[in-house]
């Protein structure tokens, strides 16, 4: 190969790479661009989107309320006391008013779930102290004198015979 064709072919590759360099980036910027505008789109979506629900709520809120008021207008009006059926859907209209509204009027009920739960937990604690205080009141004081050996010995009990030992053993042959 002559010096003129490497020149060529080198030429020739750092072209095709800084065309290439130039189609990828500018792939990536348009790529770019379009995810832009769709989160764009997207962001005016929501916000639109949002405030027609809370409008919408916000007309459900006053109608349930306006609907309560004239319940406790009739009932206030004719002096009689509501039935159990009344106060149970003024109360029903009154929690979701107060929840359309974002407050909240009762606190979280317990479950069966969480009563049970309160009270084997309170079961267990007692219990657990009851015995604690019973195992300690019947537990046998440590005495201040040592056990004997002859209390605890058997009276099968063979003495036990030196296997291995460190010493040669010396014979009685031998003297």
């Amino acid at each position: 190969m002559t010096p003129q064709t490497v020149r060529l072919a080198y030429k020739t590759g750092k072209t095709a790479y800084r065309t290439f360099k130039d189609y990828r980036n500018r792939k990536t910027a348009e790529a770019y661009d379009a995810t832009s505008e769709v989160l764009n789109d997207a962001a005016n979506t929501y916000h639109s989107l949002r405030a027609n629900v809370r409008e919408l709520a916000g007309d459900i809120g006053e109608e349930l309320n306006n609907r309560r008021q004239e319940l406790v207008k009739e009932t206030s009006a004719t002096g009689k006391k509501l039935s159990r059926a009344a106060r149970r859907k003024a109360a029903k209209l009154e929690k979701r008013a107060a929840k359309k509204a974002g407050k909240k009027k009762c606190c979280r009920k317990v479950g069966k779930l969480g009563k049970f739960a309160l009270f084997g937990t309170l079961f267990a604690g007692i219990a657990g102290g009851i015995y604690y205080w019973w195992a300690r009141s019947t537990a046998e004081e440590p005495g201040t004198e040592p056990p004997r050996v002859e209390e605890h010995s058997r009276d099968d009990y063979v003495e036990s015979r030196l296997v291995y030992t460190t010493q040669t053993p010396e014979d009685s042959d031998e003297e």
